[in-house]
């Protein structure tokens, strides 16, 4: 005879076993209901016990009283679309059990079980995957954004631009043994003192008592329906991908202070439309 094993010669099926005793208390059928998955029962089996009496009335009051409370045990405990068959069947047990010796160490699992944790698995693992993935994504725009050389932040009706923080200010005389920046791509090159300026319209810059983006205090702003005279500069500092050119100038409405020509990507200031 061919070796029989439990994942190609038998399929196991999960259920559930009741007792069902009568008023005294005495054994006198069980039910076994089989379950999918998702623990809905798909059939159940009633097995009477045919030797708790000798009397035929007996066992046919016991057979009414099973039947009766394997129904209400199904409908108490279980759901399901449609009905469940319920089988009647009689046993004849031995009064001595047959034994079973079984082998020793761990129990095979049937192959849906091992699919189904290698499934389990697999969502495990996609799932940390996208969180990783994910974390990577925030920590890049978190970067980005602190990496910026120097900001252009919206508001109604303008937009306020304040240069950020860079290297020190070099001036315009700095010495020949001392590196010097590249021109400016976004400053204007036809600024110089003397030339009367604006703001380019749509924004509003952040003006400073000394040139540089973190050098000195903001001590105002000039929109872009102010004019000003330039009167000393220029100061160049490095911004993030291009020079920084810084004019001292003087409002027409009173004061004097620091302000950026340019960002690192766009122009500021340009000569005045008289």
């Amino acid at each position: 005879m061919a070796e029989l094993t439990p994942d190609t010669a038998v399929q196991g099926i999960e259920a559930n076993y009741y007792n069902i005793t009568n008023g005294e208390g005495m054994p006198i059928a069980g039910l076994m209901v089989m379950v999918d998955r998702l623990n809905r029962p798909v059939q159940a089996e009633l097995h009477l016990h045919d030797d708790i009496s000798e009397d035929r009335a007996v066992l046919e009051a016991a057979r009414e009283v099973a039947i009766s409370r394997g129904r209400q045990l199904l409908q108490a405990r279980y759901y399901s679309r449609s009905s469940v068959p319920m089988r009647v069947l009689h046993t004849y047990p031995e009064r001595a059990p047959v034994t079973v010796r079984l082998p020793e160490g761990q129990p095979q699992r049937s192959r849906e079980a091992a699919a189904e944790e290698g499934f389990n698995w697999m969502m495990i693992l996609g799932a940390l995957a996208a969180l990783l993935i994910l974390g990577l994504l925030i920590w890049g725009i978190v970067r980005a954004l602190g990496n910026r050389g120097d900001t252009v932040q919206e508001s109604a009706p303008a937009l306020t631009v304040t240069q950020a923080a860079g290297d020190a200010a070099v001036s315009s005389d700095t010495p020949a043994s001392e590196p010097t920046l590249p021109p400016s791509r976004n400053a204007r090159s036809d600024i110089q003192i003397g030339s009367r300026v604006q703001i380019v319209p749509g924004y509003q810059l952040t003006l400073r008592s000394e040139p540089g983006p973190e050098a000195g205090q903001e001590v105002g702003y000039m929109a872009d329906n102010q004019r000003a005279t330039v009167i000393g500069g220029p100061v160049m500092t490095q911004g993030n991908s291009d020079t920084i050119v810084w004019w001292q100038i003087q409002l027409d409405e009173g004061g004097e202070a620091w302000a950026a020509a340019n960002t690192s990507d766009v122009t500021l200031l340009m000569p005045a439309a008289e």
